[in-house]
């Protein structure tokens, strides 16, 4: 890889980019698969969001969830970028805490 290519890769990588007056910044990267995932910040007609915003609306991070181990957290961004399909949805009222137990603690 040319040194100029590299330079522009990297700029892409941290800045993002502008294309049909939209702004994009990298949201997510598949290295196996050689895939990048791009999200438009900003851009006309659209109300404007930060990545960070992004990932707190998808995969919000709180006092539950703080603690929990990177593969975790990898699986909830897979499902994320999946074909997957909710089939129901569960209200936060029907849903309680159940702590781990030794057997499934890392």
């Amino acid at each position: 890889m040319s040194p100029q290519y590299r330079c522009a890769l990297d700029h892409v990588l941290k800045h993002g980019f502008h294309l049909c007056d939209r702004h994009y910044k990298l949201v997510a990267a598949r290295p196996m698969e050689t895939t990048l995932y791009f999200f438009v910040e900003k851009g006309p007609g659209l109300q404007a969001m930060t990545v960070q915003q992004f990932w707190q609306s998808e995969i919000p991070l709180n006092t539950k969830n703080l603690g929990q181990v990177y593969c975790k957290f990898a699986s909830r961004l897979e499902l994320l970028f999946s074909g997957t399909i909710a089939s129901t949805q569960v209200e936060s009222c029907e849903c309680s805490l159940i702590e781990d137990d030794d057997r499934h603690k890392v």
